[in-house]
């Protein structure tokens, strides 16, 4: 169905109908380029000496008019036309002397009895059979959202092209592999450039042999058993430790507050006016005071009792063992109430909503007159 021609430097089959673009250099890729047509013939052992001195060049083979045409830079010219004309001279001459063969062997066939044509049988031509696709294919399909199935209903029903969409194609395309546009009237042509496929709405395919060789290939089989691999698991990095207690277990215990209601507005301000450390340390003590809580829990993580009732911080928290103690310094309660106003971690956005109605509600009360009546959300303040 389609002409095929394979580049014997890079060992890369490119398929066409009537064209065929082969090289050892990108044509975009040659600077200052001129070209040349050449005859068919003379093209492999041109294109052979030029591989072998590494003589940049890209071609294009029409296989109708069967001419090359022969892109390289224009600093080249001279070489390449002493080269065409040397081996053009050196093929007619062998040519010639096999014509001369060829006549000598005529004038003795003339000699012998000849048979008669019309006593033989016509041959009948075989009758073309439909393409199965091999196991391995079905199996491992070059694109899964696209189905044979979609492609015939496309208009293309040539089995051995199998059906890609762009992405797909582009990909290919990216590996050195031979991709087409297919039509609607069940014909194909072959992707030349990345943009044929970007700047093109059509359905996209690959030869099914082309394809079960690559999914045979070494580089294929190799990619299946990377992706294959079970990702190794990564050890879980050990949590922060303040005194040997979690740093996590520390937050949480001083996001509960200070015991006295806004408590932690004030602890906040202490922070944010840059109040000095030694004053803020004194007024941190009289904020807390003595006192504490427990909470009954025995959920892991949570936190089960937060006491200030000396010089120390003790926490209690639910581990995986149970419940567990340990002790903080003012100086680490200090680091750790630093740290949770700068991120803005210290008060929830719930806690501030409360906060701002609290001192909403006190300014109001505080222009009421003996006797005032104030309505808040549908509720009488006298």
């Amino acid at each position: 169905m389609c002409s095929s021609i394979i580049d014997e430097v890079t060992g890369k089959e490119t398929k066409l109908e009537n064209t065929v673009i082969m090289g050892n250099t990108p044509y975009d890729e040659i600077p200052d380029k001129t070209y040349t047509v050449i005859d068919g013939y003379i093209a492999k052992d041109l294109m052979d000496y030029l591989n072998e001195n590494k003589i940049m060049y890209s071609s294009k083979f029409d296989f109708d008019a069967k001419k090359v045409t022969l892109t390289y830079r224009e600093q080249d010219k001279d070489l390449f036309l002493g080269l065409i004309a040397e081996i053009k001279s050196s093929i007619n001459a062998y040519l010639k002397s096999l014509d001369e063969v060829a006549k000598e062997s005529t004038a003795e066939q003339q000699e012998e009895v000849q048979v008669d044509e019309t006593d033989k049988p016509v041959k009948q031509p075989a009758e073309e059979q439909p393409y199965i696709l091999p196991d391995a294919v079905k199996a491992d399909m070059p694109d899964n959202t696209v189905s044979i199935e979609e492609r015939n209903e496309y208009g293309y029903t040539d089995n051995i092209m199998l059906p890609l969409n762009a992405d797909a194609a582009l990909d290919l395309f990216n590996k050195n592999l031979p991709v087409y546009m297919l039509y609607e009237d069940n014909t194909e042509s072959i992707v030349e450039t990345a943009e044929d496929i970007s700047s093109t709405d059509v359905l996209f395919g690959i030869e099914a042999d082309v394809w079960e060789k690559y999914i045979n290939s070494p580089a294929y089989k190799k990619k299946e058993e990377k992706s294959e691999e079970k990702p190794v698991e990564q050890p879980q990095a050990q949590e922060e430790l303040i005194k040997g207690i979690p740093k996590s277990i520390v937050i949480k215990a001083f996001q509960l507050g200070t015991g006295y209601a806004h408590g932690k507005f004030r602890v906040e301000d202490l922070y944010k006016n840059k109040v000095p450390k030694k004053t803020r340390m004194e007024l941190l003590k009289k904020e807390f005071g003595i006192g504490g809580s427990h909470y009954p829990t025995d959920t892991v993580g949570d936190i089960a009792g937060f006491d200030h009732m000396g010089k120390n911080f003790v926490i209690e928290w639910v581990a995986e063992s149970g419940k567990v103690k340990g002790e903080l310094t003012w100086s680490d309660a200090d680091k750790i109430l630093q740290e949770l106003v700068d991120t803005d971690t210290y008060i929830s956005e719930k806690e501030r909503q409360e906060y701002d109605r609290y001192n909403f509600v006190r300014e109001k009360m505080k222009l009421l007159d003996e006797g005032d009546i104030i309505t808040i959300n549908g509720k009488n303040y006298i």
